[in-house]
């Protein structure tokens, strides 16, 4: 008999974190489980940890590998799995004893091809709840028209209307979600490299929506995700507007597939600018590198970019919110000079706690 879930934990140099994950997949309440520990080829003790746990819990499987980055890691797990549904898991997180067992019973009692909980983020061992779980989706936990399902989760993971505060108004990672694995394996779906995509996630769910028709929620926050600032997406990258361009025109040539309404267009547009946005406050705030005068040249490179130009000739930049509003028109108008200094007193401000 197969497992009713296949857990695929991705690890890569996280000695300090790998036991609490373990561990918290081990005391699940679910036990008809199945753990797959993917070492994505750690130089630290991280194999020793595995093998150690790969003894002693039959439900664990080890898989070691060179190399190759996080969907590298998934990729291979997702080949081993066996599992009814599949879930994935970043190794230096953890999850709820109740989180796979609530999951699978909204799925199977839904006949969901997906299930989806909230989170907690973990900031220096505070943890902080998401506030999406007062959202609509969760206050309605079964849907099962596609164009539904396509409008209350897609077009939310890739990103915001123009009135909205944030940029993007639902956690697109794929960490909190359950899925049928034989409906990834039908339609060949794999993660994308996030070395190539930087936010592999989003792509990945471009690639399965079209396929998806039920999905139901858990109004409840499962999952713990542990903030880290050193992240791939967290950390000062100078190639980081080049890739953000790349995912960019990668939505844009999967969204005719998904749909033919312009607000998955907008919804895109709105998440690239902030991206740009981000990129532009990391050459203030995190370029420690460089100086002034060549951030300053990183900014006019940015705000002069055909992508960002295009979209921004375009965008309704009127209907943002104020602040985001002033921020977009000087991207707009190419005013790096006062961006530096905006992004700059906004450093100051939060430094000295103003």
């Amino acid at each position: 008999m197969c497992p009713k879930v296949s857990a695929i934990v991705s690890i890569y140099n996280i000695e300090n974190y790998l036991a609490n994950c373990i561990d918290s997949l081990i005391g699940q309440t679910l036990k008809e489980i199945e753990i797959i520990l993917v070492n994505d080829g750690s130089s630290d003790n991280s194999p020793n940890i595995l093998k150690n746990y790969a003894q002693h819990d039959p439900n664990i499987i080890t898989i070691h590998k060179e190399n190759g980055g996080l969907s590298s890691a998934r990729n291979a797990g997702l080949a081993a799995a066996s599992g009814e549904y599949c879930i994935f898991i970043d190794g230096d997180d953890w999850i709820a004893a109740d989180m796979l067992s609530k999951l699978y019973q909204s799925a199977k009692s839904k006949d969901s091809d997906m299930a989806m909980c909230s989170y907690c983020r973990v900031i220096d061992k505070e943890i902080h709840i998401s506030q999406e779980v007062n959202q609509t989706i969760f206050v309605v936990n079964e849907y099962r028209d596609h164009d539904q399902i396509i409008k209350e989760f897609l077009y939310q993971f890739v990103g915001a209307t123009p009135t909205e505060q944030c940029d993007v108004t639902l956690n697109m990672c794929v960490w909190r979600n359950l899925y049928r694995t034989s409906l990834i394996r039908e339609h060949n779906v794999i993660f994308e490299s996030e070395r190539q995509y930087i936010s592999e996630d989003i792509i990945f769910h471009l690639d399965l929506f079209p396929y998806i028709n039920s999905v139901s929620t858990v109004p409840k926050p499962l999952y713990y995700y542990r903030y880290n600032q050193n992240s791939l997406t967290k950390r000062y990258r100078p190639d980081r507007f080049d890739k953000e361009c790349y995912l960019y025109q990668a939505i844009q040539q999967r969204i005719p597939g998904i749909t033919a309404e312009k607000e998955l267009v907008l919804r895109a547009d709105r998440s690239f600018i902030g991206r740009a946005r981000s990129c532009i406050a990391a050459e203030v705030n995190n370029n420690k590198e460089q100086s002034m005068f060549l951030r300053l040249q990183n900014i006019k490179r940015i705000v002069n970019h055909q992508n960002l130009k295009g979209v921004l000739k375009e965008y309704p930049i009127k209907e943002l919110p104020f602040p985001l509003r002033v921020v977009t028109w000087l991207m707009k108008m190419r005013c790096s000079h006062v961006l530096y200094l905006i992004f700059g007193i906004k450093r100051f401000l939060h430094n000295n706690n103003i």
